[in-house]
């Protein structure tokens, strides 16, 4: 005899539900709250069966983010695609992008004058032109890859900057959600970008406005989410992005002192 289901409200569509699946939309009405062991479950779920609404969230995600994100960490669920498979769809459609573009990563450092440099050091200086030329290529190249390895520090960013109301309303593996759909809207401008780049290649040097629409993309996304005002978000945002870049900077300097001394 089967257990009996206890009556409960579908968080997607609303309706009084006696089953695991609505009548109405067909979500699984154990939508409990996101923890990192449901995540797995989702994620699991999407690689052996799919998941639906990869267009709509596509959609949805750059016209009404911040309803999204929302929707999904409240339990609604059945109509958005899975925020870490569609994070590797995109980083997929990305290293796609970049093996067809003809973007010169390290153009900026084309046209360094080595006539400022006395003759006795032009070796030297020509080796550590040849190197930074190498480390711009491989960071501009892979700079997807280098994002979604840094994203746990654009986490603790967030959680440390936007304040102790943020903290208790939403937890670890939420805040994983939200900066999730973020990395997918960076990558997929940033592939955007590359594109137009191979076309207008002076745009290529616009790579450096990421950060800025990182904040943009971040005071959108959390609209309406932690009570604070456009004003406290817009600082909030601009303060988790300089923290995530100072550590990346200072990642990034290490590997370059590294590379000149070996």
């Amino acid at each position: 005899m089967n257990k009996p289901i206890k009556p409960c409200v579908c968080k997607n569509c609303g309706l009084l539900c006696y089953d695991n699946f609505c009548p109405r939309c067909g979500q699984k009405t154990d939508t409990d709250r996101l923890t990192f062991r449901s995540m797995a479950r989702g994620l699991a779920a999407a690689i052996v069966g799919g998941e639906n609404g990869l267009t709509h969230t596509i959609v949805q995600l750059f016209s009404h983010p911040n309803r999204l994100i929302s929707n999904y960490i409240n339990g609604k669920r059945k109509n958005y695609f899975a925020p870490f498979p569609l994070l590797f769809l995109a980083l997929a459609v990305c290293l796609v992008v970049l093996q067809i573009a003809t973007v010169d990563w390290a153009g900026a450092l084309e046209n360094f004058d080595m006539s400022i440099v006395k003759d006795a050091d032009k070796a030297t200086a020509g080796r550590l032109l040849q190197r930074t030329r190498a480390i711009y290529t491989f960071f501009f190249r892979y700079f997807t890859l280098i994002s979604v390895l840094l994203a746990p520090i654009l986490i603790i960013g967030v959680r440390i900057c936007f304040g102790s109301a943020f903290r208790r309303r939403y937890n670890w593996a939420e805040t994983t959600i939200m900066q999730t759909y973020l990395l997918v809207q960076m990558i997929l401008c940033a592939s955007a970008l590359t594109l137009v780049a191979c076309v207008v290649p002076p745009l290529q040097y616009a790579y450096w406005l990421l950060p800025l629409t990182g904040v943009v993309l971040l005071v959108v996304d959390t609209h309406g989410m932690g009570g604070a005002s456009v004003w406290r978000r817009i600082g909030q945002s601009i303060l988790a992005i300089l923290f995530t870049l100072t550590i990346q900077t200072a990642i990034c300097a290490t590997t370059l002192l590294f590379a000149y001394l070996v």
